[in-house]
């Protein structure tokens, strides 16, 4: 079985790119795929490298890129093709369309469970800086939205306006790892704090990596805490985890577990020969979780998880 994926090394997301890399390389070691990845072609080319795959070449799966901008550019190679693209790196809300397999829970529903936390903790104001794109529109319209039904005064601002800290309110970040990460040390370093402080960057391992110290008591979303429940599908988050420490001598964030379960997903498959129109009333399991689509091939089934920095460590928070 050959499949092929487009990787991302340069750039806002080449940490991310190379963490659904080893997630990939795993998923076809242990599923026996011959794959086929292309390093960082220029956004502009991506949508020819997929068209080629579809049409010419004939790979038996096709897996997207990490980021939301770059799916945008394939997606068109794909609807052109009618073939199904496995999406495990695009989350904006927007990209939800038939032939395009979400395996990610979509990017409104990301702050939904730091903004209930907040209701938890009483606090009843709070800001969201948000970046540049639909990605980040998405994730600080599903807050603002889940604010107002709990009746949370929310107000967004650009993500690089800097402003005193409401000391009685809540920060909460959707801009990009990098920039997160600086707003989050920005913060930090200065003299008044938030009730709360969440980012959308808090949810990967790279996050306290970075930050040290400076990431005790940040809260986030992320797609997947590591169970050892044994999926349908290909091998339980534990033992995804163990096998992927000892081949990249590394801990697994969710992109690599994204990856991997898009890959898992797409083989059995092609396995079971299911048609196009048999995956979006198919339900079943992953190390992800449960993967289930709508009619829009929104994904359904699996929801995002909010943690909570502490002594070095991300911990779920309930919500």
């Amino acid at each position: 079985m050959r499949a092929a994926a487009l990787i991302v090394r340069r750039g806002p997301f080449a940490m991310q790119g190379e963490e659904a890399a080893r997630g990939l390389r795993l998923w076809a070691r242990l599923d026996g795929i011959d794959l086929d990845l292309v390093d960082d072609p220029s956004p502009e080319s991506a949508e020819g490298v997929y068209h080629r795959w579809l049409r010419e070449d004939r790979m038996d799966l096709v897996l997207g890129p990490y980021g939301s901008g770059l799916v945008r550019r394939v997606l068109p190679a794909v609807d052109g093709a009618g073939k199904v693209l496995w999406n495990h790196g695009g989350a904006a809300d927007d990209l939800a369309r038939p032939g395009a397999a979400a395996v990610a829970a979509p990017a409104s529903t990301y702050l939904a469970g730091v903004v209930r936390l907040c209701a938890r903790r009483g606090i009843g104001r709070l800001v969201i800086l948000t970046g540049k794109g639909p990605f980040a529109a998405a994730t600080a319209e599903g807050a603002l939205a889940e604010a107002r039904r709990l009746g949370i005064e929310a107000k967004p601002a650009p993500a690089g306006l800097r402003r005193p800290v409401d000391p009685g309110g809540a920060v909460l970040i959707t801009a990009g790892f990098q920039e997160d990460a600086a707003i989050v040390e920005w913060i930090r370093t200065g003299g008044e704090q938030p009730g709360l402080l969440g980012c959308v960057a808090a949810g990967v391992p790279q996050f306290g990596a970075l930050l040290g110290s400076r990431a005790e008591g940040v809260v986030g979303p992320t797609q997947w805490i590591p169970g050892a429940a044994v999926p349908e599908i290909g091998p339980s988050g534990l033992r995804f985890l163990r096998l992927y420490e000892e081949e990249f001598g590394m801990t697994p964030g969710y992109v690599a577990a994204q990856a991997a379960s898009a890959g898992f997903l797409a083989s059995a498959v092609r396995r079971l020969g299911m048609e196009k129109d048999g995956i979006s009333t198919w339900r079943t399991s992953t190390l992800l979780g449960t993967f289930a689509l709508d009619e829009r091939w929104r994904q359904v089934g699996h929801s995002v998880s909010t943690i909570r920095w502490r002594q070095g460590r991300m911990e779920r928070v309930p919500v």
